[in-house]
């Protein structure tokens, strides 16, 4: 794996579990409690283990090809600030290629989707529909990894924000177009040139901003992003106005996506879905529930299914990182909802292989 420690992270295992030396990131890891920021390049690997490396820490949702110009000639490097509810990546890499298959979809459950702009060099990307989009120096490209695709870059700097799927469906006010009918609408839009230039703004200024400028520079670029869409379908006519029974869709995908984010409110699931509070709060009364009840429900079916499969966390901890951060409000919760306490739980996973040893 690495021979540095990790130098280039800045967080405690409270804050986020995952870091590279850790090895691959798992969904068990989930997402940082608050931003970070992170570093990582083929420089950390073993002689010759470069693109294997780089593999295996850096491509997630798409199946690399062996690079053209060899193993040992590869090189990439990328920073990155990863947050509750989305990220930014800045890199550059030697040549790549790849795919998105229908039984990688399968594995992993895909959902994630990019947009980005390309710095240097040349990107090709082929859709389910089977259309090819180019996009070179300036231009913007997107990857949906909930959908199968072909991918080849040339030697290439870039930058692109990986979102939540259900925050860019609600833009687009129901399931996602193919990517390259995304690029072609987004393109059209009067306000395109604006968030090509937010995105190689905020490339060239990352390492002169502090943490917290660098999130308000980058929510300031998704919710541009997100603006051309709901300005830019609706425009198509694609995007007639939403009915709650979507809105209550859409919500409750993205609480299920978010669940571990302590910000998740119904004011910004709201927001997320480009609705009124009252908008959402009817959605969720015409199911015979609230919104925070579903956040509830979601993280203590969640804490319950860690509680089970991981034996030797400390409850406190799942909780935590569910969402929950007053350990006996989660306890009563818990109580009230599957009654019976967190730790019987524990208890019944822990009686089984104390009879068969």
């Amino acid at each position: 794996m690495s021979r540095q420690d990790a130098a280039h992270t800045h967080w405690s295992a409270r804050i986020w579990s995952w870091s590279p030396k850790v090895g691959r990131w798992q969904p068990e890891h989930g997402r940082p409690k608050r931003p970070v920021t992170l570093e990582v390049s083929s420089d950390d690997a073993r002689p010759g283990e470069a693109f294997d490396y780089w593999r295996n820490i850096a491509y997630y949702q798409f199946d690399a090809d062996p690079p053209p110009g060899g193993a040992d000639g590869f090189r990439a490097r990328a920073k990155a600030l990863v947050t509750p509810g989305g990220s930014l990546y800045i890199y550059q890499s030697s040549a790549v290629s790849g795919r998105r298959t229908a039984r990688q979809i399968r594995a992993d459950g895909g959902g994630g989707f990019t947009i980005g702009l390309v710095l240097s060099g040349r990107r090709w990307h082929q859709d389910e529909t089977q259309v090819v989009t180019t996009a070179g120096p300036g231009q913007l490209f997107c990857y949906d990894a909930e959908r199968v695709s072909r991918v080849k870059w040339t030697d290439h700097e870039g930058v692109h924000v990986a979102l939540p799927r259900a925050l860019v469906e609600a833009a687009v006010s129901g399931p996602l177009p193919p990517a390259s009918r995304i690029i072609q609408t987004l393109n059209r839009s009067r306000l395109a040139p604006f968030l090509c230039s937010q995105l190689a703004l905020l490339a060239r200024q990352f390492d002169a901003l502090s943490e917290r400028e660098r999130v308000v520079m980058f929510d300031v670029s998704v919710d541009l992003f997100l603006t051309i869409l709901r300005a830019a379908f609706a425009a198509d006519g694609d995007a007639a106005a939403m009915d709650l029974r979507t809105y209550y869709t859409t919500a409750r995908r993205l609480i299920q996506e978010r669940y571990a984010d302590h910000g998740l409110t119904p004011e910004n699931i709201a927001w997320a879905l480009g609705c009124s509070r009252s908008t959402l709060y009817r959605a969720f009364r015409a199911h015979g529930t609230t919104v925070a009840r579903c956040i509830r429900e979601v993280r203590l079916q969640e804490a319950k299914r860690r509680i089970e499969e991981e034996a030797d966390a400390p409850i406190a901890t799942i909780s935590a990182q569910c969402g929950f951060y007053d350990p006996a409000h989660f306890r009563r919760l818990f109580r009230e909802h599957f009654d019976m306490n967190p730790s019987d739980v524990r208890d019944m996973v822990r009686t089984p292989a104390r009879q068969s040893s």
